[in-house]
C-alpha cells in the first residue's frame, strides 16, 4: 500500500471482492480510508521548505533597503539543509554579513541563491536584495573628500598668482578631518597664513604650502603654490637706504665738491618721505641754509666735511660729503 502524500488528503478506496465457484459468483464491496502520510518525503520536504523559505531582516530593513546584516536560515523545518551563495561577497557574505557600499559609491543589488536539499532531492530559490550605501564617510573617504574640497581662502582680489594679503588656511575639514600646514618659507608665509611681502627692492616670492589632511590613522597631503608679490612701496629701512643712496649736494654754476665758490643747496627731504638734516664740520658752511663763506684770498682753500642725518623714525642713516671751499680771488 502506498499512502497519500502528506501534502494531499486521505484517500477513500473501494475494494470489490468477487467470490466464485463454478458458474456461481457474487461480489462484495469494502470501503477503506487510507490515511495520508504524517511526514514528508524528500521531494515534499524540499518543496515545502523552499516555499516557506525567506530572509530574516533586522530592524526596519526589507529587501528593497538593507542596511544591516541578514539572517540566512541554514535548516528547513522538514529536515532540509540550506546552503547560500552571494553574487557579491564583498557586500553580502555567505553568512549574511553585510558590508554597505561607501558613501561615495552607489547602492548595490545582490542576488542570494539558496539551495534546499534533502537526500538526493534539491531545489534552488533566489532573493534579490538592495544594500543601501553608507550615509557617513569612512576615514579614507573623509580624508579623500576633504582633500578634494580643500583650498586656500584669499582676501580681496588676491589669488594664487598674486598674493598681497594674509591667507586663511583651513584647519578642519567638513568630514571630521584635521588639517595642518607647512610652509616652504615661513618668513614669507607663516603656517598661520600670515603674509610678510618681500621688500620693494627684492623680488616676488613663490611659496609652497603643504596641507596634511588626517582622520584616525588615515592621512594625505596636498600642495599649493602661491606667488607673494613684493611691496609696491618702500619700508622705512628701504626708504632711508634709497634716499641716502640718491642724496647729493646741489652745486651751482661750475662748482663741484673739489671747488666750491657759491652757496650750496642742501636738500631737507627725500623722495621716499624721509627728512634730511645736515651737520657741518666748519662754520664756513651753514648746515641749515647751505650758505658758504669762502676763506680770504690770503688763506688757503678749506676742506669742509658735511655729515647729514636722514631720520625716519624708527629708522635713520648718516652719510658724509666733503667739499673744498676755494679761497676768494680778491682780498677782503
Amino acid at each position: 500500500m502506498k499512502r497519500p502524500l502528506k501534502t494531499t488528503s486521505d484517500k477513500s478506496v473501494t475494494l470489490t471482492a468477487t467470490i466464485k465457484k463454478g458458474i456461481s459468483q457474487e461480489t462484495k464491496e469494502f470501503t477503506v480510508n487510507v490515511v495520508k502520510e504524517t511526514t514528508f518525503n524528500e521531494v515534499e520536504s524540499v518543496s515545502v521548505d523552499k516555499a516557506a523559505l525567506d530572509i530574516v531582516y533586522l530592524g526596519t530593513d526589507k529587501a528593497a533597503s538593507v542596511t544591516q546584516s541578514l539572517t540566512l536560515v541554514e535548516n528547513g523545518t522538514n529536515g532540509t539543509n540550506i546552503a547560500w551563495t552571494s553574487s557579491d561577497l564583498t557586500v553580502i557574505a555567505q553568512n549574511g554579513q553585510v558590508t554597505r557600499p561607501l558613501k561615495t559609491a552607489s547602492d548595490k543589488v545582490v542576488t542570494l541563491t539558496a539551495t534546499i536539499k534533502k537526500g538526493n532531492t534539491q531545489e534552488t530559490k533566489e532573493f534579490k536584495v538592495n544594500v543601501l550605501k553608507d550615509t557617513t564617510f569612512t576615514e579614507l573617504e573623509s580624508v579623500s573628500v576633504d582633500k578634494a574640497a580643500l583650498d586656500i581662502v584669499y582676501l580681496g582680489t588676491d589669488k594664487a598668482a598674486s598674493v598681497t594679503q594674509s591667507l586663511t588656511l583651513v584647519e578642519n575639514g567638513t568630514n571630521g578631518t584635521t588639517i595642518t600646514w607647512v610652509s616652504s618659507q615661513p618668513t614669507v608665509v607663516a603656517t598661520t597664513g600670515m603674509v610678510n611681502r618681500p621688500l620693494k627692492t627684492s623680488n616676488d616670492e613663490v611659496v609652497t604650502l603643504t596641507a596634511t589632511i588626517k582622520k584616525g590613522n588615515t592621512q594625505e597631503t596636498k600642495e599649493f603654490k602661491v606667488n607673494v608679490l613684493k611691496e609696491t612701496t618702500f619700508s622705512e629701512a628701504e626708504s632711508v637706504s634709497v634716499d641716502k643712496a640718491a642724496l647729493d649736494i646741489v652745486y651751482h654754476g661750475t662748482d663741484k665738491a673739489v671747488s666750491v665758490t657759491q652757496d650750496l643747496t642742501l636738500l631737507t627731504s627725500g623722495t621716499n618721505g624721509t627728512n634730511i638734516s645736515w651737520v657741518s664740520s666748519d662754520s664756513t658752511v651753514n648746515a641749515l641754509t647751505g650758505k658758504v663763506t669762502r676763506p680770504a684770498k690770503t688763506a688757503a682753500d678749506k676742506l669742509d666735511t658735511h655729515e647729514i642725518f636722514v631720520p625716519f623714525v624708527p629708522i635713520s642713516g648718516r652719510v658724509r660729503f666733503c667739499v673744498t671751499l676755494a679761497a676768494l680771488s680778491v682780498p677782503l
